[in-house]
């Protein structure tokens, strides 16, 4: 046990990437980045100097997850994202300008801000999300600690561990969401072959290499491509609960992509439990032997209000009986759908419907949209089992409190003998008026056609939530934990 205390600053999915807002007369161009509070992050991370000189013991910043994100497409810096890519030097390239681009007035950022946190002795601890997976390339790591000013008071964790400091825990949280669990079996195998110079082939991913998780591919070859023309798509949460049945209502030709996403990506019924036979995903990815096609995953989901969105259940061969490629055909379905798709978007769709009395496509979006409505959990004091239950079961084998990130929903809640807490996001996150999720047709109707209209105006603010959240631990002599939920509001922390 260590002989000194432990503070330790919790922060995760800060989502640096994409392209930036441009200001174009008196309006603003939305980009692709959900990141917009470089300011006040610059100005939290500056504010914990203070904390380090005057704490009695030993500092540190855990970034939990999703602190960078390779998954936004960055047209300015010609950067287009891959569900995964192992060349380091499209990579670090990337993550040199990701540090250069997210920076105040002053020219000053997060990456400077670490940088002087480190050289004043307080640790860097760097877990993986589902978004920055290629930080654990080892140029692209090497790349980050010289960002960060080099010197060795930075710590990765890239192979699925979790971080623990006494009795706190600390991970993304991804390995229990079962669309965005990495494997990190085939990852570590992949990066191994890569070292000694040799060649992935990509028909062998999934069987002897890395495959990335198939929400990355969803993200990559669905969400980017309709971000001009929807920017709301990636501020989704949770993503593809949400995303999926409103891209099926908005965009039926994205059917076959979405058909062919869960049977490569395998994804699973939904399980609670947590145990070696029934989550070896926490290591491997491969969270269950029992799938999901995708109209199960409708009724799952959807229950009563799912009969609108299903499709004609697929034959046997009927997508997957070719020799090619999966991810390849993944590729052209979504390229084909890009190009088949009415490019006056949800705005002028929903009128259209509306116009048309086109009742049960009209009645799909309603369903969609008030669904993204209904399950947006912006309560601190409540979570969903899927994290809950990996929680308790971490905490009944001794671990005072449980830290994850992820969901971008920032939580305190007491459990018998521990807390879990999740440490939110500085990313934007969208909320939805209450008025969507009205049983009033008309009601509803009305919010939907406004909220459309001032999505295709980009008057993105009133449905904007920024948490700026993090959270606060003190890891005593004896391993015991004291923690807190905090917000940022621009003063030091308390």
């Amino acid at each position: 046990m260590s002989t000194r205390r432990t503070q330790l600053f919790i922060t995760s999915d800060w989502h640096l990437g994409g392209s930036l807002d441009e200001r174009l007369g008196d309006r603003t161009s939305l980009g692709s980045s959900i990141f917009r509070s470089v300011s006040q992050l610059t100005r939290f991370l500056d504010s914990l100097q203070g904390e380090v000189h005057a704490f009695d013991g030993d500092s540190q910043i855990v970034l939990n997850g999703d602190i960078v994100d390779f998954l936004a497409p960055n047209p300015a810096n010609n950067y287009t994202p891959l569900a995964w890519q192992n060349n380091e030097a499209a990579i670090c390239e990337e993550l040199t300008d990701i540090a250069a681009r997210f920076v105040g007035d002053d020219g000053r950022g997060p990456f400077a801000a670490l940088s002087d946190l480190a050289s004043m002795g307080c640790q860097i601890v760097v877990l993986l999300g589902n978004h920055d997976v290629e930080l654990c390339l080892p140029k692209v790591r090497d790349r980050f600690v010289e960002l960060l000013g080099g010197g060795s008071k930075l710590r990765f964790i890239y192979d699925g561990e979790a971080y623990s400091c006494g009795r706190l825990l600390v991970e993304h949280g991804n390995q229990y969401d079962r669309f965005n669990a990495v494997d990190f079996d085939m990852l570590r195998r992949e990066r191994s072959q890569l070292s000694r110079g040799m060649k992935i082939n990509d028909a062998d991913r999934g069987k002897l290499f890395f495959q990335p998780p198939v929400g990355s591919s969803i993200v990559v070859d669905e969400v980017n491509p309709r971000l001009p023309n929807v920017p709301f798509l990636n501020l989704l949460k949770p993503e593809f609960s949400a995303a999926i049945p409103l891209m099926l209502a908005l965009y039926p030709e994205t059917r076959k992509f979405f058909e062919l996403a869960f049977e490569m990506g395998k994804i699973a019924k939904r399980s609670y439990a947590n145990t070696p036979s029934k989550r070896p995903g926490l290591m491997s990815g491969r969270v269950s032997e029992t799938h999901l096609d995708l109209n199960s995953f409708l009724r799952e989901e959807l229950a009563t209000d799912a009969e609108t969105f299903l499709g004609a259940p697929k034959r046997p061969g009927q997508l997957s009986g070719s020799k090619t490629d999966k991810s390849s055909v993944m590729s052209r379905l979504a390229a084909k759908a890009a190009a088949t798709i009415d490019l006056t978007c949800p705005w002028g769709l929903y009128s259209k419907l509306r116009s048309d009395d086109a009742a049960e496509r009209l009645k799909s979006v309603r369903i969609a949209l008030k669904r993204v409505h209904d399950i947006a959990d912006f309560a601190t004091d409540t979570e969903t089992n899927v994290y809950l239950i990996p929680a308790a079961e971490l905490i009944k084998r001794g671990f005072e409190a449980i830290v994850f990130g992820h969901t971008h929903f920032p939580k305190e809640i007491e459990m018998g003998g521990g807390k879990y807490l999740n440490a939110g996001t500085w990313a934007d996150v969208l909320r939805l008026p209450k008025e969507i999720g009205s049983s009033n047709e008309t009601i509803a109707d009305e919010a939907i056609e406004k909220f459309l209209l001032d999505m295709k105006q980009q008057n993105y603010e009133p449905y904007v939530v920024r948490h700026l959240s993090y959270v606060r631990a003190i890891v005593e002599r004896d391993g015991s934990v004291n923690t807190a939920l905090k917000f940022y509001s621009g003063e030091p922390p308390q």
